[in-house]
């Protein structure tokens, strides 16, 4: 998911119930952060 702040949309996402997987990644391509939603599945939030 495409986001203007990554963190910001990962704390969100934790109070609702998800889990980061490691820390934010930044590399020559942009940064994302890993999750996992309260069921287990794995979704992203990457620069926009």
């Amino acid at each position: 998911m495409s986001v203007d702040d990554i963190e910001a949309a990962a704390t969100a996402a934790v109070c609702l119930g998800a889990a980061r997987v490691g820390e934010m990644v930044t590399d020559d391509q942009g940064s994302f952060q890993a999750m996992h939603d309260p069921e287990g599945n794995e979704f992203c939030f990457v620069s926009a």
